[in-house]
């Protein structure tokens, strides 16, 4: 079956071990080939962590015509703004601002960062503080206050939520490297000791899960 190994992908990229998040998609597509929205979503996210926006675009544009998923449009809207089309972004956001449940809250997070990114601090305060009190709070909106608070200069709260994110799910050590939003506060120390506790999680967790085959329908390389 097709659908564990996009399971397994998703699970991939949450830990940051991007090339077997790659390969677990490949499977799934050889063992189901028809076009469909789940692994063009998929792969628009692994794409996007591995900071390769354009092909992110593509893969989450042609989803985003197959299926009314909010989480594509979330992702479609992030990559845009990585893209420089910041008013775009902001607008499918925007979209996603007033409805309940944790991706409109993902979505709410990662706003507040592009408004603080353009200078529209208090906006993005409320915004972040709004999002702060949200009971079905996730990782990915935890990652996305993490950015708005990094933008907003305030290091303290931004690694509040990092840490949180890093915790309950979204460990992508590849994406905290290399996400312009977090760059105000690479200097700051207690961010680079986050860091480095996050790549030495991340290098045990490739050390157990990378690498060997598998896939059931021939050689896979890089995916166990």
């Amino acid at each position: 079956l097709d659908l564990p190994h996009l399971y397994l992908a998703v699970a991939y990229f949450h830990i940051g071990l991007l090339d077997e998040a790659e390969s677990a998609l490949d499977a799934a597509r050889h063992l189901n080939p028809e076009i469909r929205a789940e692994p063009l979503e998929i792969a628009g996210a692994v794409h996007l962590f591995a900071g390769r926006t354009a092909e992110a675009i593509r893969s989450l544009s042609r989803a985003d015509s197959l299926t009314d998923s909010r989480i594509t449009r979330y992702l479609l809207a992030w990559a845009l703004y990585y893209a420089g089309e910041p008013q775009r972004a902001e607008a499918m956001l925007e979209t996603m601002k007033r409805d309940e449940g944790p991706v409109p809250g993902n979505a709410r997070a990662t706003l507040a960062a592009l408004l603080a990114s353009r200078g529209a601090t208090a906006e993005a305060r409320a915004l972040a503080e709004r999002v702060m009190s949200e009971r079905d709070l996730i990782h990915h909106g935890a990652y996305g206050l993490g950015t708005a608070y990094a933008q907003l200069r305030d290091p303290t709260a931004a690694l509040r939520w990092l840490s949180q994110a890093a915790a309950t799910g979204f460990a992508c050590y590849p994406w905290y490297q290399r996400d312009p939003l977090l760059d105000p506060i690479r200097t700051d120390s207690g961010f680079a000791a986050f860091m480095g506790e996050l790549r030495r999680s991340w290098e045990d967790t490739r050390a157990k899960y990378a690498g060997g085959s598998g896939g059931g329908w021939g050689p896979c390389p890089r995916f166990k």
